[in-house]
């Protein structure tokens, strides 16, 4: 990991009420006070505020081992692609953050099943590989560890090169991380990406 930036901070999302387009509230008289409130929240957005976690605390999270993924293969690439954040142009990040996402990933991948689950605590997290199939046999991914601070995730994968069959076809790996909110660095082989800067 010494590519990495160590004194780099990273941002993730949480919850604040934000003004847009520049509007400010004024408060001359206390009879307008209830209009002008009025105003302001009409005017904000609730968007989340944004938190920083240094690159050296999120390194420093204990790393837990990812022992019992979940393995699909994947018919339909293209409706796997447009769910992940793409790291390079065989492999993509996938989150899944709320029902919606869940049920968009069913859609996509049928194999998942009709349970949710619980995303009020954590979510789903997976790495896709749209590079076809492997000529060896094997298995084109491996999620190996996940490190968690303040919501804010580490993600260690590994890669196996080699020749694939470009038939279309896709591969993908998950599993459910308690306490995660966001994935900020993927790290595969040695090689960062932050998917939370490609958004």
């Amino acid at each position: 990991m010494d590519n990495r930036r160590r004194y780099g901070r990273l941002r993730i999302p949480g919850t604040l009420c934000k003004l847009t387009g520049g509007h400010r509230l004024r408060c001359g008289w206390s009879g307008v006070l209830p209009a002008a409130l009025l105003v302001y929240l009409s005017a904000c957005s609730f968007s989340p505020p944004v938190k920083t976690i240094s690159l050296a605390s999120l390194e420093a999270a204990p790393a837990e081992p990812i022992t019992d993924p979940n393995r699909y293969f994947v018919y339909d690439a293209g409706a796997l692609r447009e769910l992940c954040t793409p790291l390079g142009p065989r492999l993509g990040l996938l989150q899944v953050r709320s029902r919606r996402e869940w049920q968009l990933l069913a859609d996509a991948v049928p194999q998942v099943g009709p349970s949710c689950p619980n995303l009020q605590n954590g979510m789903l997290v997976g790495i896709a590989c749209w590079a076809g199939t492997p000529i060896d046999g094997g298995w084109p991914i491996q999620l190996e560890t996940v490190r968690v601070q303040s919501g804010g995730g580490l993600l260690n994968a590994k890669f196996n090169g080699g020749s694939y069959l470009p038939d279309g076809t896709a591969r993908l790996e998950t599993d459910y991380v308690k306490g995660l909110a966001t994935v900020l660095v993927v790290d595969i082989d040695g090689t960062s990406f932050y998917p939370e800067l490609s958004r």
